[in-house]
């Protein structure tokens, strides 16, 4: 098993990036999670990674967290749920997110992952609920009514134009800094200021 890779990003995409290892190309298939953390080419990184193999093939995927290498295991041990899948779910959702709407129960929410289906986040639910929580570390769980909130911001700030990864930074940091959750059109006020203030 090849539990990591450290080398120079020679080519990178949003799915993929080459590794230099002394001179070896290790290609490595990424959830979008991951590339965002990427270095530019020619920079140096460390990728945790999973060997997946087949009998036409073998694959690696890597991930820039233990948490992401985690879910990817949880995933692909779910009937139905390749890899390919699991990165899709990877590159649409947060870790922290996919695990509260697991544990809550959403299947609605996961359904607004691209390639995931009714039936799928449904089954998603029902086998990684009582193992989601082993082994993940994720921030406490919320109240159902607060994730919808954090969603619709999200949701603003991506229609916006803001990438999906840093909405989701930007509201959580936001929300964390109040005593409690407030209304999503300040929520959406004080992520656009904090945006602002950023740049």
């Amino acid at each position: 098993m090849i539990a990591q890779v450290r080398g120079i990003v020679a080519e990178k995409s949003p799915t993929r990036v080459v590794l230099d290892v002394s001179g070896v190309g290790y290609e490595i298939n990424i959830p979008v999670s991951t590339y965002e953390k990427l270095p530019n080419v020619g920079g140096e990184i460390r990728l945790l990674t999973h060997l997946h193999v087949r009998e036409d093939a073998m694959q690696l995927f890597g991930f820039s967290n233990d948490k992401e290498k985690k879910l990817f295991q949880l995933l692909i041990a779910v009937s139905g749920i390749g890899p390919r899948l699991a990165l899709g779910v990877l590159s649409g959702i947060s870790v922290e997110d996919f695990s509260l709407a697991v544990r809550n129960e959403n299947s609605a929410m996961l359904t607004r992952i691209p390639g995931v289906g009714k039936k799928t986040a449904q089954r998603l639910v029902i086998e990684l609920k009582d193992k989601i929580g082993k082994g993940l570390d994720v921030s406490p769980a919320r109240e159902i009514g607060s994730v919808n909130i954090l969603e619709e911001a999200v949701l603003a700030l991506v229609s916006l134009g803001y990438r999906q990864t840093e909405a989701q930074k930007i509201v959580e940091k936001v929300a964390g800094e109040e005593e409690s959750l407030p209304s999503i059109e300040v929520l959406i006020k004080k992520a656009l200021q904090t945006v602002v203030s950023k740049r």
